[in-house]
Parts: C-alpha cells; sequence; structure tokens
C-alpha cells in the first residue's frame, strides 16, 4: 500500500466518518475512525535505508460492540496488529496498528 491519502481512502470506503489527528473542537459522528501517526519503522541493508513504513495508531469507535470495522480493517489492510480495546462513556474503542509503505 501506498501512502496516507491511499490509506485514507481506504478508510473512508470502510467508514465514512474517518478523522486525521482530530483537534479537540472537532466534533465526532459515531461509528468513526480515529489515526494519528506513531511511529517508523525501518529496515536498513547495507548501511542504507531498505524500507521504512509508517505506522499510525488507528482507533474504531463506536457505540456497538460488535462493530464490523476493527474486524474488516484486521483482515484486508496489510501489516495490522490489534493492540487493545476499552470501553469509555459507553462508546466502544477497538485500537490497531496499521502501517504504509513511506
Amino acid at each position: 500500500m501506498d501512502d496516507r491519502s491511499t490509506f485514507q481512502a481506504y478508510l473512508q470506503s470502510i467508514c465514512p466518518n474517518v478523522f486525521y489527528q482530530p483537534g479537540k473542537n472537532v466534533s465526532l459522528t459515531y461509528p468513526c475512525v480515529v489515526y494519528k501517526d506513531s511511529q517508523v519503522e525501518r529496515t536498513d541493508a547495507n548501511n542504507h535505508l531498505y524500507t521504512a513504513f509508517m505506522g499510525y495508531q488507528v482507533t474504531v469507535i463506536s457505540r456497538d460492540a460488535d462493530d464490523p470495522i476493527p474486524k474488516q480493517i484486521l483482515k484486508n489492510w496489510p501489516n495490522t496488529g490489534y493492540q487493545n480495546a476499552f470501553i469509555t462513556d459507553n462508546l466502544y474503542h477497538t485500537v490497531l496498528m496499521c502501517y504504509t509503505i513511506y
């Protein structure tokens, strides 16, 4: 997969409410996907950069405990892993790590 714009388009194909690093004044509509830059994973070979992947922390927020969005992301986006799940203010949060080519 390519860059952040490709990743954004993919997320929007699953959920219409996608927010990249939203500010405090942004009003979220549920279900939604909120994601932010998290880390860069790089592989060096022969003392040079060989590959680099941008890691995004993706949080799916829903009123439904069985929302299918996290499973769709896990199944369909390569280099994705489950991190955590929690409930806050009667909203279900599922946290994933997704990587794109950097």
